[in-house]
């Protein structure tokens, strides 16, 4: 019924398609857990739980700030933006891993709050009942590395009009610290 070429075309196929899958999920390093943990910490001091989405999200690409440039020397920076906007012209899976020590929960999506709200009002009152635990929801890059820094884009909303995004710039030294934040938009 099948010969051989088939079945080995068949199995090829199959291959390729399961490693599409898993190079769709976040290769997660250590330090990416301590760059997400201090990003939020930076915004909100670990006191707000959130949601956040299991996929990383960047909408848009990122840009030389001249503020930034006086942070780091210029090298650096730009390869930071070569390696950001490379890693995040895609999505990735994030791992459950990345809810430790924060008050982040994965969520994949929010569709039974969405398909129950006709405003952005009505939603934020379907997601207090859906949700009571959380105050809101946040999205987060694919950190990029060089040398000894790294940076990180996230992005939150609290409700119709409290919600902002930002770039996070970290240098290891001893250890991880933000060195620079640029909010890039806002609610």
């Amino acid at each position: 019924m099948f010969n051989n070429l088939t079945i080995k075309i068949f199995l090829l196929v199959e291959i390729a398609i399961i490693s599409l899958s898993f190079d769709n999920i976040l290769k997660i390093r250590s330090d990416d857990y301590i760059v997400y943990n201090l990003a939020y910490h930076e915004l909100f001091n670990n006191k707000e739980a959130l949601l956040l989405y299991d996929s990383t999200f960047v909408k848009k690409k990122l840009t030389v700030k001249s503020k930034l440039r006086e942070t780091i020397q210029d090298s650096a920076i730009k390869m930071l933006y070569l390696e950001f906007n490379n890693l995040n012209e895609k999505s990735y899976k994030l791992p459950q891993e990345v809810e430790k020590e924060t008050k982040l929960k994965l969520i994949h999506s929010l569709d039974s709050v969405t398909k129950s709200s006709n405003s952005p009002e009505e939603f934020w009152k379907n997601f207090a009942i859906h949700y009571p635990n959380f105050k809101g929801i946040a999205k987060v890059s694919k950190p990029a590395y060089y040398k000894n820094y790294s940076l990180v884009y996230m992005e939150y909303s609290i409700n119709v009009l409290n919600g902002a995004g930002f770039f996070f710039v970290l240098e290891k030294q001893k250890e991880w610290k933000v060195i620079y934040r640029e909010m890039v938009w806002v609610s």
